[in-house]
């Protein structure tokens, strides 16, 4: 075991019941992802957590009896579900949309008409399961998948979009809107060239080009849609320009930006910076935030 300032790092074979898990790590040497306390009431719990990751940080003035971990202060055991059955109910909603938004994107790869309830439906799901259990969802989102990669980062920046709505203090109204975004801002890529969108390396300059073309196609794409909120539009179009203007493919600056393209343009890269790629790793989401702070000027909302 060795000591950190929130906790003590344990291996998930080290988990009895009673103790309390204050941080996961989800990658070995990472770092560690901060998360509501979760107290282990059940064998189902350890075995929730043994498939997520290898080390977590436990906390250690909890006091040791024969029976396991006693708190210092009890929680409310009604307040909540357990974590094991929590994960799970919340991982069943998080596959079983993400396999939709798949089937979503699958079609408008294949030329067919996005279908606007089954995207309304993933959103609604999303929302539902965020507002539920805000810290299952984010775990999933940190749990990557290279070989699906645009369909789940699209899933991921759903999740997060509205995650920092409901801090902004969006309604429900409001966080459907910004999941919808979030969830459709890249579907253009589904009409770049699988050569370009899977390129092992980086880009040459025409294939840059093209693959910046995802922002115009996306906007195609999204306005033949009908019935769906008219900033995804938008967001689909903007969400790769900055506030200094030198973004694209307008270059337009933060007087025409707007509140949903900010959200889903910092989601989009915290995102893409933490997931493994086939031509480079994932970096920490520490990493991440040190990138997006520095960007806070010139490329999004401080």
């Amino acid at each position: 075991m060795s000591q950190v300032s929130d906790g003590t790092r344990i291996h998930v074979n080290e988990l009895r019941i009673g103790m309390r898990v204050v941080q996961l790590e989800i990658l070995e040497g990472s770092s560690p992802f901060l998360l509501d306390i979760i107290d282990i009431r059940t064998q189902a719990d350890i075995q929730a957590i043994q498939k997520i990751c290898d080390y977590v940080f436990i906390d250690v003035k909890w006091q040791k009896t024969q029976h396991g971990y006693i708190p210092t202060r009890h929680s409310d055991a009604t307040k909540h579900l357990g974590f094991a059955r929590a994960f799970e109910q919340t991982s069943n909603t998080f596959q079983k949309t993400s396999n939709l938004v798949k089937t979503v994107f699958d079609d408008i790869r294949f030329g067919n008409q996005l279908s606007v309830s089954a995207v309304k439906e993933a959103v609604a799901e999303c929302v539902d399961q965020t507002l539920e259990n805000p810290d299952a969802m984010l775990l999933l989102t940190q749990l990557k998948n290279q070989d699906e990669y645009t369909a789940q980062h699209s899933m991921n920046v759903c999740v997060l979009s509205i995650l920092l709505g409901k801090e902004l203090g969006f309604n429900l109204d409001e966080l459907n809107k910004v999941g919808t975004c979030g969830l459709l801002h890249d579907i253009g890529k589904m009409k770049v060239p699988l050569e370009i969108l899977n390129k092992p390396g980086k880009l040459d300059n025409d294939e840059f080009e093209i693959m910046r073309k995802h922002t115009v196609y996306g906007r195609d794409i999204l306005m033949s849609a009908r019935q769906l909120f008219s900033g995804t539009v938008d967001v689909a179009f903007a969400h790769h320009e900055h506030l200094d203007g030198r973004g694209y493919p307008r270059g337009i600056d933060s007087a025409g930006i707007s509140i949903f393209t900010r959200i889903v343009a910092v989601v989009d890269a915290y995102d893409a910076i933490t997931s493994d790629r086939v031509y480079q790793r994932g970096k920490p989401h520490l990493i991440a935030l040190g990138i997006l702070v520095k960007g806070m000027s010139s490329h999004f909302e401080g």
